[in-house]
């Protein structure tokens, strides 16, 4: 972008990218869960998925289950829907990896933190 190009300024939206439900089976195998290698844990995992599948089919078990709803956010460009951020320490501007638009109202070294943590 030249000098007498305007930038466009924009500001990143929290959106919902993807759901998902998460059964967390850990109460059915517990017990010998902490003595297992990462192969015998996978094995049991899949035992104890198999044991839910007939649970939800026979749903007399008693076996306790849960069920939670996973919502994944991301914050996007406003103009091009991107995660990704670039920082121009020049500028101390935050700009948008994917059309380059100035991202607004964000702390740039906060906004730098939290895409390093994803």
């Amino acid at each position: 972008m030249n000098d007498t190009e305007t930038k466009k300024a924009f500001k990143r939206k929290h959106v919902l990218v993807d759901v998902m439900v998460e059964a967390d089976l850990s109460s059915m195998v517990w017990g010998s869960f902490r003595r297992m290698t990462e192969e015998e844990k996978a094995k049991e995992l899949e035992r104890a998925c198999k044991e839910f599948s007939d649970f939800l089919r026979d749903h007399r078990s008693q076996d306790m289950v849960r069920l939670d709803v996973n919502r994944i956010y991301k914050d996007l460009c406003s103009a091009c829907g991107c995660d990704e951020l670039d920082y121009d320490s020049e500028t101390k501007e935050l700009y948008c990896a994917g059309c380059g638009a100035v991202i607004i109202g964000e702390e740039p070294t906060k906004a730098i933190e939290d895409k390093d943590n994803d």
